[in-house]
């Protein structure tokens, strides 16, 4: 056990293959976009996220650091001499950026090697992660006043001419991506009181890790893999092949059912944004993606989906025990699955429901609750007074 609500070692199969490093499609040709996965053997768990005194002071201590990291740059960039000092401030301070973006990487991989090896509880690696995503996006500001990625915006480099600077923090922007994310940030605003509690489920392996979260109606998941960003000076395909990567191999079912314009943000030769939120929404949510220029991957994905009786699900794993029957119809591998209890035919509302073992919340008036599973078999379970039934879901 990993903690609170822990599931687990793992094995993915057949994820260790190169065709697989690719995205994946919802099985059944449901028409949901595909997902990253995680390679090999994975942990996961599952725990509830509350106010957390010391996230609270760490996030304010790293904002605070950052607005002064800020600040002091442009206190020094004023008081410089000339352009060539000023230069040199900008080029020794994305070196050091350089070296806290070593280290916090070094560390998320230190966090999910303990992780893995039972040593760290679902809430402590959440908690280290939530650290992580707080200094990542305090870089990302810096990074934004010296050389903003939207061109109509200009930066520190582009005011001073230091085009070694904006070139060395064009090889660092993927990695501050890779950092950070919206689910990191929901467990940031969970622990420093921002947000309400909130359920966290983590998966981890030795290259990736997968954050997903059920807020209310919708689903929220972040997957990024480290060994698919291949980061540094190294230059890979324009954005038109990048283009047709992502309609040919990379996303195929999302192009097949949905509009898909133009690769979006992104330092040309390093990564790309070939997915956003807004006009490259679908039907049931949206969908948010970084390919790395040179793996020719994605290393980094976030999917919102709306958790409503239109979004497709597959078969259901149905089972009876007395009067009570629940019934379990998943979307796809570790992603949202929506739970149907009744009891006599009629439905069944505040029945408590557990995944592997683990409570993880109550059915509605209607009888339904959407969950998330760890793995294909995963044992749902419900109970109310003396009644209780489980099943054990499946998908193809």
């Amino acid at each position: 056990m990993t903690g609170a609500g822990a599931v687990g070692l793992q094995s993915a199969g057949q994820n260790d293959t190169a065709q697989d490093v690719q995205p994946q499609p919802a099985p059944g040709d449901l028409a949901l976009p595909e997902r990253v996965v995680l390679p090999g053997d994975l942990r996961s768990g599952t725990t509830v996220v509350d106010t957390n005194v010391r996230a609270s002071v760490d996030r304010s201590g790293s904002r605070l650091d950052g607005a002064y990291d800020r600040y002091l740059l442009d206190a020094q960039l004023a008081q410089a001499d000339n352009d060539t000092r000023r230069q040199q401030l900008l080029a020794e301070t994305v070196s050091g950026m350089n070296r806290s973006i070593e280290r916090l990487h070094a560390r998320e991989k230190e966090v999910r090697r303990a992780y893995l090896r039972g040593g760290m509880s679902t809430q402590t690696f959440l908690a280290e992660l939530r650290a992580i995503d707080e200094e990542a996006r305090q870089l990302e500001r810096l990074a934004d006043d010296i050389d903003p990625i939207d061109p109509q915006s200009d930066g520190h480099a582009d005011v001073y001419s230091a085009s070694d600077a904006s070139i060395e923090l064009g090889t660092l922007r993927g990695d501050i991506i890779a950092l950070r994310g919206p689910v990191r940030q929901q467990v940031g605003d969970a622990m420093t009181g921002s947000s309400s509690p909130q359920r966290l489920y983590a998966f981890a392996s030795a290259n990736g890790t997968v954050l997903s979260t059920i807020d209310g109606d919708t689903y929220h998941r972040e997957a990024y893999r480290s060994d698919l960003l291949v980061g540094g000076s190294e230059r890979g395909i324009s954005p038109t092949e990048v283009a047709d990567l992502t309609v040919e191999e990379l996303y195929p079912v999302y192009r097949s059912n949905y509009d898909f314009g133009s690769v979006g943000q992104g330092v040309s030769g390093q990564f790309y944004l070939v997915l956003g939120e807004g006009a490259l929404n679908y039907e049931h949510g949206a969908l948010r993606s970084y390919v790395d220029a040179v793996s020719e991957n994605v290393f980094w994905e976030y999917q919102r989906m709306a958790l409503d009786e239109t979004l497709p699900v597959g078969a259901a794993s149905t089972n009876e025990t007395g009067n009570l029957t629940v019934s379990v119809r998943p979307t796809y591998d570790t992603g949202p699955a929506r739970v149907t209890v009744t009891e006599g035919g009629e439905p069944a509302s505040n029945v408590t429901l557990a995944v592997e073992g683990t409570v993880v919340g109550e059915t509605n008036a209607d009888g339904t609750a959407w969950v998330v599973l760890p793995r294909n078999g995963s044992d749902v379970s419900v109970s109310t007074g003396d009644a209780s039934a489980s099943v054990s879901v499946t998908w193809a």
